[in-house]
């Protein structure tokens, strides 16, 4: 379990991958440039874990980040002020509204696969607000 390992003697770490429900675990990691976090699930149940964007406060390395099966993201404008965020990945998210992601103007790439809460017509308003990110999805347009 990444919560019995002590994080801090990996602040040089630059790229990570885990499943854990605490988002905080990771905050000490400043220095990565991609991170990879999927909400733990226990069988057939969906998560209930919510992101809180503020654990990433002072990733100013950070390219890639992936938040996969969560139930929702929290603190949205943090993320838009991450300096060097340029991929999202939101596969799996409970997403409703995925409108606040227009603040994300350096992203170029941005995945909203499995999130069957996301209408087309969001998506191609969003294609519209981000015209320099390319969107992937699961819809076929």
């Amino acid at each position: 379990d990444i919560k019995d390992i002590e994080i801090g003697k990996f602040a040089d770490l630059r790229s990570l991958q885990c499943a854990t429900d605490d988002v905080y675990i990771v905050s000490e990691l400043a220095n990565l440039e991609e991170l990879h976090l999927y909400a733990l699930i226990n069988g057939p149940l969906e998560s209930e874990a919510v992101v809180h964007a503020d654990a990433f406060i002072g990733f100013d390395s950070l390219t890639t980040l992936t938040l996969g099966d969560y139930a929702d993201i929290e603190e949205w404008d943090i993320l838009a002020g991450l300096p060097s965020l340029t991929k999202l990945a939101l596969p799996g998210t409970k997403l409703a509204d995925i409108t606040k992601l227009a603040e994300l103007k350096d992203l170029k790439v941005l995945d909203l696969r499995y999130n069957y809460n996301v209408t087309q017509e969001q998506i191609d308003e969003l294609r519209t607000l981000l015209p320099d990110c390319e969107i992937i999805t699961d819809q076929l347009n």
